[in-house]
């Protein structure tokens, strides 16, 4: 008798399992076609991506796809004379500036995003910026400033303008670098 309900028991459970088993891999078909589906959505020729944590985008951006252009040449090469006066016309906001540190370091972060700003606005397509102001004070010192860059001789390239009142001087410098 002990034994008739032991082998009916485990029947029962293997009904039990095999019925749990049969319900759940369907939900769980489903389940992970939605996950496929909610980490790459096709939209026209854009795609967002969710499944991947490091990306912080924001709920529904949309990253566009561009197709390659094979262009390794710029079509316009950078005009050094116009961003020369770009430059110019920004560190001329300091011409009734007074050399003081807190102020200056402020003003050096100001002048170089305003710099940045106006170059873009010349409309060098396909070329990043790095834009650099510093500010230091006139005491009778002299003072060097170098700089090294991996790049394209030939479409990359760099432009410095230099700034003096009677109590602090300026460096401006632009590169322009190529983008491929």
């Amino acid at each position: 008798m002990a034994a008739e309900k032991s082998v009916v028991r485990i029947k029962e459970m293997e009904k039990q399992s095999s019925s749990k088993n049969l319900i759940h891999r369907p939900s769980i078909i489903k389940e992970s076609a939605l996950l496929r589906a909610s980490r790459t959505k096709l939209t026209g020729s854009s795609r967002i991506f969710d499944d991947k944590p490091w990306q912080m985008k924001k709920p529904h951006q949309v990253l566009e796809e561009y197709e390659p252009t094979y262009k390794m040449k710029p079509d316009k090469l950078l005009n050094l004379s116009a961003i020369e006066k770009v430059a110019a016309e920004v560190l001329q906001k300091l011409k009734n500036d007074t050399y003081a540190v807190e102020s200056c370091r402020q003003s050096s972060k100001t002048l170089s995003h305003l710099l940045l700003q106006k170059v873009k606005e010349l409309g060098f397509p396909r070329y990043k910026f790095v834009c650099l102001v510093t500010i230091g004070s006139v005491e009778g010192q002299g003072m060097k400033v170098a700089s090294r860059c991996l790049w394209d001789h030939e479409t990359d390239n760099y432009a410095s303008v230099t700034f003096k009142n009677s109590t602090l001087f300026a460096i401006a410098t632009v590169y322009g670098i190529f983008y491929e």
